[in-house]
C-alpha cells in the first residue's frame, strides 16, 4: 500500500483484553463478565471464536456505572446523598 503526504494512513492502536484479563482488571469473576457480555452490557470484538474486550469500552462501562449511582442517590435520598455519590464519582 502506498502512502502519500496528503493522505497519511493513521493506524490507531487498540488494546484488547481477553475475558479473563478484563475480569482481573475489574475484579470480577470471568463468568460475571460473560453474563454482562451475553446481556449486551459490554460490547466485544470477536476474532474467530475468541472474544476480546476493548479497554476503552471497559472504562466507559465503569464510568456509566459510577454516574448511574449518582442518579439513583438523587431519586432515593435527595441532594445530600447525591452530593456524596457525586464526590465518589469525581474521585
Amino acid at each position: 500500500m502506498t502512502q502519500d503526504k496528503q493522505n497519511p494512513v493513521v493506524y490507531q492502536r487498540v488494546q484488547l483484553f481477553t475475558v479473563s484479563e478484563a475480569a482481573d482488571a475489574l475484579h470480577l469473576h470471568p463468568s460475571t463478565l460473560r453474563r454482562l457480555i451475553a446481556r449486551g452490557d459490554l460490547p466485544v470484538v470477536r476474532i474467530g471464536v475468541s472474544i476480546r474486550l476493548e479497554v476503552e469500552e471497559l472504562v466507559r462501562f465503569v464510568e456509566a456505572r459510577r454516574f448511574r449511582r449518582v442518579f439513583s442517590a438523587l431519586r432515593s435520598g435527595g441532594w445530600g446523598k447525591a452530593e456524596r455519590a457525586w464526590e465518589k464519582y469525581e474521585t
